[in-house]
């Protein structure tokens, strides 16, 4: 089997601080400390994804196959 290329999710959001839902695609979530994290595009809180979701499980395995070279 030969990835061609690698999968995307969209994920959706609720601000707790402005109530604004928007939806990410996960290419644009953001890693630092650990944590993958998207900014409210109206208010600009700072929200972490939830260390339990299966979105996390799919990025830290895409990641590993980034490192691996395969794009």
């Amino acid at each position: 089997m030969r990835i061609i290329q690698l999968g995307n999710l969209d994920v959706t959001f609720c601000c707790p601080n402005c109530r604004t839902t928007f939806e990410v695609s996960t290419n644009e979530l953001k890693f630092k400390d650990g944590e993958w994290f998207i900014n409210c595009p109206l208010c600009d809180e700072k929200m972490v994804l939830r260390s339990d979701t299966f979105v996390k499980e799919f990025l830290e395995r895409r990641e590993r196959l980034k490192k691996e070279g395969i794009e």
